[in-house]
């Protein structure tokens, strides 16, 4: 017990640490700083990250688990959001139905996940959370996100395929997804001691960046107050799937640190890119927005319950 104490104590320091700060950037600095800094992640910082750590991690083993685990998990929240809608929900608006399905479904499985899977796992096991989140959250949200996001919202007057076009274009380009092709392609090369040193450092900077980037961006939101929904989404979210494979996964023999990455990034909070999508087709940004802000919070009381069960 003293041992898990002490491993959530330095997790919450330093997401406390970097989320403070970077929500203190976001109020007192001008939002092109955040903007600047996110668009540099997403170019550069986060596909360094990759391929920096895609050289230490374990290849082995069934990989291929985590992105099928992923669109399960989201497929089973998008199912329950649905129902949800259906029974519980009748008198939300169109836009605010589309937005509930995004929250509900994609999780911030990699400015969130990333840090803290190997905060807890270690970089040993990192590669499950890396195609959870590049083989899975990432091609939901720019898939299905973006079909929900057609049906349900406003957004430019495109056809269906020029939007399939477009969507395939922006999976196409992400730096992120090439960046991990060329890290598997050049793990079994040997690079010199300095620049194995300096590619791990860079990793760990950019990791901590990334925490500080979800401060700026949570000091720019202004919550909303559709508790109900809000509530509804987070309980699909970050409790009932989470629970529902933590019971199922350790029947596939999974040792518990991957059942732990695994459940931790099922339970991560609704993803920054709801909010844009939502933005961008006009759905209930709102609604987006309260779930996103109270989800991060929330997470700081779920994730002992998953330490909890798993004890790694």
């Amino acid at each position: 017990m003293a041992e898990l104490l002490l491993q959530l104590a330095l997790i919450y320091g330093k997401l406390g640490l970097g989320i403070g700060g970077g929500w203190l950037l976001g109020k007192y600095f001008p939002p092109r700083l955040g903007e600047s800094l996110g668009k540099g992640l997403f170019w550069f910082g986060i596909p360094l990250s990759v391929f920096g750590f895609v050289r230490q991690v374990d290849l082995t083993g069934a990989l291929w688990l985590a992105p099928v685990v992923a669109w399960l998990a989201m497929g089973l929240c998008f199912g329950a959001a649905w129902l949800w809608l259906r029974y519980r929900a009748k008198g939300l608006s169109r836009s605010s139905q589309g937005s509930f399905l995004l929250v509900s479904s994609i999780g911030n499985t990699g400015y969130l996940g990333y840090p803290i899977s190997l905060a807890i796992a270690g970089p040993e096991t990192f590669a499950w959370a890396l195609f959870y989140d590049l083989l899975g959250s990432l091609l939901w949200g720019y898939g299905v996100g973006v079909m929900v996001a057609t049906y349900y919202g406003q957004g430019e007057n495109k056809t269906w395929l020029m939007r399939l076009k477009n969507m395939g274009i922006q999976v196409g380009i992400n730096p992120s997804l090439w960046s991990l092709v060329l890290g598997l392609l050049c793990k079994p090369l040997v690079f010199p001691a300095p620049l194995e040193w300096g590619l791990e450092i860079a990793s760990w900077a950019v990791i901590g960046l990334a925490i500080v980037l979800i401060g700026m961006r949570l000091g720019e939101l202004e919550p909303g107050h559709k508790f109900t929904a809000v509530g509804g989404s987070l309980l699909i979210k970050m409790a009932i799937a989470p629970l529902l494979f933590g019971l199922v996964l350790p029947f596939f023999n999974l040792p518990n640190v991957i059942c732990l990455v695994l459940v931790l990034q099922i339970a991560m909070p609704p993803a920054f890119a709801t909010l844009i999508v939502s933005e961008t087709y006009a759905l209930d940004r709102q609604l987006a927005v309260s779930s996103l802000a109270s989800g991060t919070l929330l997470l700081l009381g779920t994730l002992p319950i998953w330490l909890l069960w798993f004890r790694v």
